[in-house]
């Protein structure tokens, strides 16, 4: 009886999907609901710490003075920071005895001295925290005080959803002791939107710069969207669609898990049948990683003692930000073998970022960088396999023409 209950539930809630996709359809053309101008801006997170700090520079073009830091401030609850003549704004601003550098990096002034620093410490794209990162950046701070003792010190953490720095960077007693003493605050991206509703922006071009900005904040950071919010709206107030949603969504993980199992079918059927020079060299197709976790890994990696391979990852869980390219573990290779890799994908290379995981990599784009549900419905017709296996192909001819 459950189990009618389930599927009269999903008949519904197809149905409302279908009515919303073809209500989003006949406005599109006349609002433009998919688009957004942050989709083809710098949005990494130096470039979000850009736009971030333009926003709270009262000198900046946004032409709105103030605004911005001083409802930013009062968002803060920091009234004794609000007495200030000028605000210097930089971002990557260098430590005075490390290598490392503030994200973003605040300095009031009164009469030409400084009466309180902030440093601005940005994880919306999820980086991940680094060895004493936060008591570094805080024992920067500190050092201000050697030339004012009676300067604010402060420090702010930007992680997409809220949590704390990790214990790596800085102790978790240190920390709590520092937002007891209103010396530090998490400021997720939750807190970044209720700051830019509260703030009285008077330029009309500017309002709609900042809508635009919520919305890619709420989309592409949260994961969130004007239609996911009204559809679940009216799952909630249908008690067929809500039990429908509630079992799928228990059972999630295993939903995924076997897509990819039929996806890595089709990519090795796809490998046997095109690549069997590759196969007999020892080349092998892999999966690794946790879907909920960063970094899942699709691709086709060389024998093992060659540490390198061709594949997509994805830089954030449930299938967000892919990228594809050429891995090499260059701590890992001969000087000459990764020299001679370089030569070979050389082409590619130039117009691909590196790291010293990554021989070259660049982001996917379209429905192949965030994996939704456009994606997943191309799983059982093959048609995903076919897109993963022809962005890969021409570096996998490049690899062939590796010699052993």
């Amino acid at each position: 009886m459950e189990n009618i209950k389930i599927y009269e539930g999903l008949r519904k809630l197809k149905r409302q999907i279908e009515a919303m996709r073809l209500e989003k359809a006949k406005t599109e053309l006349y609002d433009a609901n998919r688009f957004n101008p942050f989709r083809f801006m710098e949005t990494d997170e130096t470039g979000l710490s850009r736009i971030l700090a333009f926003l709270l520079d009262s000198n900046e073009a946004h032409g709105q003075r103030d605004l911005f830091v001083r409802s930013f401030l009062q968002y803060l609850q920091l009234p004794e920071f609000l007495a200030y003549e000028k605000i210097s704004v930089t971002t990557e601003k260098p430590l005075k005895n490390s290598a490392r550098r503030h994200d973003i990096f605040l300095e009031a002034f009164i009469g030409g001295r400084p009466v309180w620093v902030m440093s601005i410490e940005n994880k919306l794209r999820g980086a991940s925290d680094q060895l004493h990162q936060m008591k570094d950046y805080w024992a920067d701070l500190q050092s201000y005080k050697a030339e004012n003792p009676d300067i604010y010190c402060y420090i702010l953490y930007l992680p997409a959803q809220e949590s704390h720095p990790t214990e790596e960077s800085m102790k978790k007693a240190d920390w709590l002791e520092l937002q007891i003493n209103q010396q530090a605050k998490i400021f997720s991206v939750r807190d970044m939107l209720r700051w830019l509703e509260q703030t009285p922006i008077v330029a009309p071009s500017i309002q709609n710069f900042i809508n635009q900005f919520k919305q890619f904040l709420s989309e592409e950071i949260m994961g969130l969207s004007s239609n996911s919010n009204e559809l679940i709206t009216k799952i909630i107030s249908d008690p067929d669609m809500l039990l429908a949603a509630t079992t799928i969504s228990g059972n999630t993980e295993e939903l995924y898990e076997q897509l990819l199992q039929i996806l890595d079918k089709q990519l090795q059927d796809k490998w046997e049948k095109e690549c069997a020079d590759l196969i007999a060299k020892g080349w092998k197709y892999d999966r690794e990683g946790n879907f909920s976790n960063r970094y899942l890994y699709i691709g086709f990696n060389a024998p093992e003692s060659e540490h390198f391979g061709i594949g997509i990852e994805f830089n954030h869980n449930w299938f967000q930000d892919a990228y594809y390219g050429v891995w090499a573990h260059k701590e890992n290779i001969d000087i000459d073998k990764y020299q001679a890799l370089q030569e070979k994908f050389a082409d590619f290379i130039s117009h691909s970022k590196q790291t010293k995981w990554w021989l070259g990599w660049t982001w996917l784009e379209g429905e192949l960088c965030t994996w939704q549900t456009d994606a997943w419905l191309q799983v059982p017709t093959g048609q995903l396999a076919d897109q993963i296996f022809d962005k890969l192909k021409p570096l996998m001819e490049i690899a062939r023409t590796i010699e052993d």
